[in-house]
């Protein structure tokens, strides 16, 4: 144990012998400063392994800090120490962090890698998310039931921090991040950021108001900001009789076509990301919503977009314009990928919502825009007798349910 530190305090309180483990476990790192006292992660992995003692597959074996971790950097490391590496499916560029399993001293642990470029606080916010896994396997075998990352079957499971403070209850892509999030709700508090006030958010979006006037998306032709879900339902967890829900999703600004039609979203890159954050961020938004297009107004007042239209995994680049495009070009040119020439068939795309009535939520939006994306080109090709496209992907009709990788928004 590091001397000073305060878990020589919490060991002597009265009854502290008392609680749970995990719960002490859970409690602590929620709790860590070490920040404050410009500790490190290290030091918080050395004084958590003070509290499980014996209790080891509680906690990581092994703690290691990588610098552009990735799977030839992570093997590299590994190799140092004799620990094979094995996925279902190898990861494509970079991730945060890495569980690897082990066969040590006739019992399986795991070992952990975490990504070193990022600051202490996402570091301590993905170790908490690493011990909330292994926490999970406790009880799950505690329970009797099938461990869901089992190290018995020799595969890294890895994770991204943008990925998971994106995570909703009701996604299908990963069960397993899913079931722990819920779990563990003080440890998934620290995975999710706070909510932007107001006052921030204004600062943080003035520059982008005045370039979206300036280029032609006024008031009338955006949401700013646009909250499309109050935050995933966490199961079993109630304030006063009403259900307790996780962090509400929000992106700066979502984009018209015409005054009912969305056709992008928009973020402002923060001072505490990365362009690559910024451009996750903005993509997942994108993908839950089925819209084709993403920009990000990064850090050098720079346009960057995601043109979905190309595919489900589009390659960022510098919008061709200096600036965000223009409505009419925009809209140009997803009905130029949509292969959509016919009067008819563009006023049924354009056809805008009652606007008397109660607007559609986000999920009812993004049926809606995938319906007409994938139905309007099917129409083109039944009515000329036959599939010319047969297996091709048409535009962004592809939106609906793939995701966009990370790792393939671009290097640093």
């Amino acid at each position: 144990m590091i001397e000073g530190s305060p878990l020589t305090n919490m060991q002597n309180l009265p009854g502290t012998e008392l609680i749970d483990i995990s719960q002490r476990l859970q409690n602590y790192i929620a709790t860590w400063r070490g920040t404050e006292r410009s500790q490190t992660l290290l030091h918080l992995h050395e004084e958590c392994q003070a509290i499980v003692r014996k209790q080891s597959t509680l906690l990581p074996s092994r703690l290691f800090l990588i610098k552009d971790l990735d799977v030839t950097r992570l093997r590299h490391k590994l190799n140092q120490y004799t620990i094979p590496l094995q996925f279902r499916t190898d990861p494509t560029g970079r991730f945060d962090m890495a569980l690897v399993p082990i066969y040590r001293d006739n019992i399986w642990h795991f070992v952990l890698a975490i990504e070193e470029g990022l600051s202490t606080q996402d570091q301590i916010a993905l170790y908490a998310h690493a011990v909330a896994h292994l926490l999970h396997n406790n009880q799950q075998k505690q329970a009797g039931k099938r461990l869901l990352l089992d190290p018995s079957d020799q595969r890294a499971h890895t994770d991204i921090l943008t990925r998971l403070r994106y995570l909703e209850a009701d996604d299908h892509r990963s069960r397993l991040d899913r079931e722990v999030l819920n779990a563990f709700p003080r440890l998934r508090e620290m995975i999710e950021l706070p909510e932007e006030s107001n006052m921030a958010f204004n600062a943080a979006t003035k520059e982008l108001v005045r370039r979206l006037d300036h280029t032609g998306w006024t008031r009338q032709y955006r949401n700013l900001p646009y909250v499309y879900t109050d935050g995933r339902v966490l199961p079993g967890l109630t304030i006063q009789g009403k259900v307790r829900r996780g962090k509400t999703l929000r992106i700066d600004a979502r984009l018209f076509c015409v005054p009912s039609l969305p056709i992008a979203v928009v973020c402002v890159q923060r001072k505490e990301e990365t362009p690559q954050q910024a451009l996750m961020r903005v993509g997942e938004a994108a993908q839950r919503l089925a819209l084709p297009f993403a920009f990000v107004l990064d850090e050098d007042d720079d346009v960057l977009e995601l043109d979905f239209t190309q595919g489900t995994t589009p390659t960022p680049g510098f919008c061709e314009y200096g600036d965000f495009p223009p409505r009419e070009d925009l809209l140009q040119r997803w009905l130029q990928a949509l292969q959509l020439t016919d009067p008819n068939e563009k006023r049924v795309l354009l056809q805008g919502y009652d606007q008397r009535s109660k607007a559609p939520g986000y999920y009812q939006s993004a049926t809606i825009n995938g319906a007409v994306n994938g139905v309007l080109p099917a129409q083109r090709e039944l009515s000329s007798g036959g599939l010319d496209h047969a297996g091709a992907e048409v535009g962004p009709c592809g939106l609906c349910g793939a995701r966009p990788v990370a790792s393939r928004y671009g290097k640093d």
